[in-house]
């Protein structure tokens, strides 16, 4: 009798629909306000934004709201999109943030200068083994953190003072300087009042949303 009612409650189990996980995505889904909620939490930072435009702009009686600031601002903020776009790689695929990011971009911006200025080469070939350079530092850490399993934080925070040290090694502690000016313009070329590279954060952004 034991083992009939056992196999009873097991059939009743099975017949009734699995319960929803206690996940935050099923959390938001409940309601009739859910929708409001998940906005509000995704784009809360842009009315934050907002509100410190608005705050600063009447401090100083208007000084901050005109156009020469918002386009020092949006001209001069790019590296910061580009690596924030690395970080959320990273991010995305559940990982803690990679501290070897700003390594990896000063370390690519060493190798530039370092080839052309001060071994004679042509700036394209140079900037190209720069890329490549970042690449295969990007593939030697994710070795590390995926196949042998070694701590996300340890590999990338290695990595960025070993980088560190090289980009300093490369230079000699000295600033390079001597790329040619052409070079500048597939970044700092003007369109609308603000440079080309700002539209390739846009878009870059817009390719991860």
């Amino acid at each position: 009798m034991d083992a009939a009612r056992e196999d009873e409650r097991e059939l009743t189990a099975l017949d009734q629909p699995a319960a929803e996980p206690a996940t935050a995505a099923g959390r938001w889904r409940r309601g009739p306000a859910s929708g409001t909620r998940h906005v509000a939490a995704r784009y809360a930072i842009i009315a934050v934004w907002a509100a410190m435009i608005a705050v600063y702009a009447g401090i100083d009686h208007g000084l901050f709201g005109h156009v020469t600031t918002f386009q020092t601002i949006f001209g001069s903020q790019q590296p910061l999109v580009f690596m924030t776009m690395a970080l959320l790689c990273t991010v995305c695929v559940g990982e803690f943030v990679d501290l070897s990011v700003p390594a990896v971009f000063g370390f690519s911006a060493t190798v530039l200068p370092v080839l052309v200025v001060n071994h004679g080469w042509g700036v394209w070939p140079a900037a190209v083994v720069a890329v490549l350079a970042a690449v295969a530092i990007g593939v030697v850490n994710a070795f590390l953190v995926v196949k042998v399993g070694v701590n996300t934080i340890v590999v990338t925070l290695g990595m960025s003072t070993f980088l560190e040290g090289i980009s300093l090694w490369m230079s000699d502690l000295n600033t390079i300087s001597g790329l040619p000016a052409g070079f500048s313009k597939i970044a700092l070329t003007d369109v609308g009042g603000l440079p080309i590279s700002f539209y390739y954060g846009v878009v870059l952004v817009l390719g991860f949303a």
